[in-house]
């Protein structure tokens, strides 16, 4: 007999693990990687890793800003204040985010996603 592969987006969704970052007494939520927001990941990884190359800081900097922005949109906002935080925090954060993005972009590979299944038909 044929096995049914099935997908349950409901399933996956409702499995994702909840990541927040606390700050200020509030929870900044880390978004789920959308297709919008992975595309703009990617640009500004691009970005990013140009900016590595090239050893412009400030360029590097910018687009470690703009990865928290598509990450944690709630903390877009608060962009200028996060500019007066402690280098030790800000760094903190941007390692945070970054893994949580790389975690979202590429999962454990040879897993089966959450809401994936096969049954015997």
């Amino acid at each position: 007999m044929a096995d049914t592969k099935i997908l349950n987006l409901d399933e996956m969704l409702e499995a994702e693990t909840k990541r927040v970052i606390i700050w200020r007494g509030q929870e900044h939520p880390v978004a789920g990687m959308t297709g919008y927001a992975y595309l703009n990941f990617l640009r500004a990884r691009t970005n990013l890793d140009k900016a590595q190359k090239s050893g412009d800081e400030a360029a590097q900097f910018e687009q470690n800003l703009a990865i928290i922005g598509i990450v944690v949109p709630t903390l877009e906002a608060h962009r200028d204040e996060l500019l007066k935080l402690n280098i030790q925090a800000l760094t903190a954060l941007v390692q945070f985010v970054i893994a949580e993005a790389d975690v979202m972009v590429a999962p454990g590979q040879g897993e089966q996603a959450p809401g994936e299944s096969t049954s015997p038909a």
